[in-house]
């Protein structure tokens, strides 16, 4: 077993530096000739490195409306992406997003191709076989990262009821990368997945005898604030054959817009606007309960303002057997004291956010099945671990490293200091720390719970009249208004 052991760090040690000798040549090559930012960027990666992608398109004629030809290289010294250092793909580009559109910075929605122009699936960072990938430019965003903790937070608490091939993942999966456009420098990134058929496990649609579909897994994303997303109604004179219905988007089977189709939300929505009674007798045939509480509690205790149901999933694997529906989140920039256009959003959680839309209306104000009391305990349980502010603030603490030890948080500001991105990080994620503890305060307050303080907090003693952030590792001002802190090694709410 030694020998085997010695042999395994042989290995990886020799691998090493194998990789770094290939970057040394590739810098020396450099070095006699004109060098792209990309280029540069290859010639000086190091272990510190986040992941390099250069993407190659024709940005003159790139639109949101239609995919554009174009070429993706992916550098990535933990060799991820097909075993490779270097892994070069065809693809076809185009832009995504809506308001952050008018953004310099824009994301990016990639297609991998074959060398017949067929759909490549492919595991990227070994994240999943896809062939579907974006690149999150967060350009609204001042710590580049609410999106990612929001969905690594999500994906730990949350998990499909039923088994699929990538371990009843709910949520997206993501690394941080720079990207280079055609070879100049264009800022620090997210790659991720999506969400989709196959993530979800959802069975595909069939084409029967006479063109028609047989309908089967459904996947519906809310695109606009409208009665149909607050669950509430819809407009019965819109057309079903389209991919879009009243403020919802049908993303599978999107090959298929159709009454078929759309039926299943359709009755979804009828359900909702039933009588208490006959709701509370029947939801459980339309919803998972735990995934209703999760979803509650998540977007309460991030403050998510945008995400209730807009910018949410509903997917059911198969209507023919079962009409259950899962939620799942989607772009979770608006969140955690962030507005849309990245300025701060100093409010905190309130019920009537969540009871903006009916479904949870039912819910929580007639509290069915005791689902108060369900959040208030689910509550108190993830916020003692996963979502304690400790747990929090090593989230944003690893990521903000990775940043600066890289040396991408610089480039970012170099490049897009006014979109807005500050140049002091650190500063940036104090007031993202302070706001989720006192946005913990309001959802405490809201369900009942008792404050959770570390204890190390309550064993400060302060005697020379400093006031501390609840977490205890600063000093702060408390200029008025309510707050929650530390002072003289007791918690005060002022």
């Amino acid at each position: 077993m030694p020998r085997q052991i010695r042999t395994g760090h042989l290995y990886k040690s020799l691998m090493t530096k194998r990789i770094f000798l290939i970057f040394s040549l590739f810098s020396l090559a450099f070095s006699v000739m004109a060098k792209t930012q990309w280029e540069t960027a290859i010639a000086e990666y190091n272990e510190h490195s986040l992941p390099l992608v250069n993407v190659e398109t024709n940005t003159s004629v790139l639109s949101k409306e239609k995919y554009t030809p174009g070429h993706i290289i992916i550098c990535d010294h933990e060799m991820r992406t097909e075993g490779k250092l270097f892994a070069s793909f065809n693809c076809k580009i185009r832009y995504r997003g809506a308001s952050s559109l008018k953004y310099e910075k824009k994301s990016f929605a990639i297609k991998l191709l074959d060398s017949d122009g067929e759909d490549l699936d492919t595991n990227i960072l070994g994240i999943r076989e896809e062939n579907d990938w974006i690149l999150d430019a967060m350009a609204i965003d001042r710590i580049r990262m609410r999106n990612r903790v929001c969905f690594d937070i999500w994906n730990e608490i949350s998990r499909t009821p039923y088994p699929t091939d990538f371990d009843n993942r709910n949520g997206t999966l993501g690394y941080f990368v720079e990207v280079y456009l055609n070879g100049e420098y264009h800022g620090l990134y997210c790659m991720t997945d999506k969400i989709d058929r196959k993530l979800l496990g959802l069975k595909k649609a069939k084409e029967l005898s006479d063109g028609s579909p047989y309908v089967r897994g459904v996947l519906y994303k809310g695109e606009a604030w409208t009665d149909a997303t607050s669950m509430r109604g819809y407009d019965t004179s819109e057309s079903f054959d389209e991919e879009t219905w009243n403020g919802w988007e049908l993303q599978y089977p999107d090959d298929y817009p159709c009454f078929d189709a759309w039926k299943p939300l359709m009755s979804l929505i009828d359900f909702c606007n039933t009588r208490n009674a006959f709701f509370k007798l029947h939801y459980r045939q339309h919803f998972y309960y735990d995934n209703l509480v999760d979803y509650a509690v998540f977007i309460m205790a991030h403050n998510i303002i945008d995400n209730n149901v807009k910018n949410t999933h509903f997917s059911c694997p198969d209507i023919n057997v079962s009409e259950t529906f899962l939620i799942t989140p989607w772009d979770l920039d608006c969140s955690l004291g962030g507005l849309y256009e990245g300025s701060h959003y100093e409010e905190y959680t309130k019920v009537s956010d969540l009871t903006s839309n009916y479904m949870f209306y039912q819910l929580y104000m007639y509290n069915v099945d005791n689902f108060r009391g369900s959040m208030k305990e689910r509550w108190q349980e993830l916020s003692s671990g996963i979502m304690s502010p400790n747990s929090f603030n090593s989230r944003l603490d690893a990521y903000a490293e990775r940043f600066k030890e890289s040396g991408a948080w610089q480039r970012e500001y170099d490049k897009w200091n006014n979109n807005p991105v500050p140049l002091d990080l650190d500063e940036e994620l104090e007031y993202v720390k302070q706001w989720y503890v006192d946005n913990i305060s309001a959802l405490n307050k809201i369900l009942g719970v008792v404050s959770y303080v570390p204890s190390m907090i309550l064993q400060k003693e302060n005697g020379d009249g400093k006031i501390y952030s609840l977490d205890g590792k600063r000093t702060v001002s408390i200029p008025g208004g309510k707050r929650v802190y530390i002072e003289n090694g007791r918690k005060v709410i002022r």
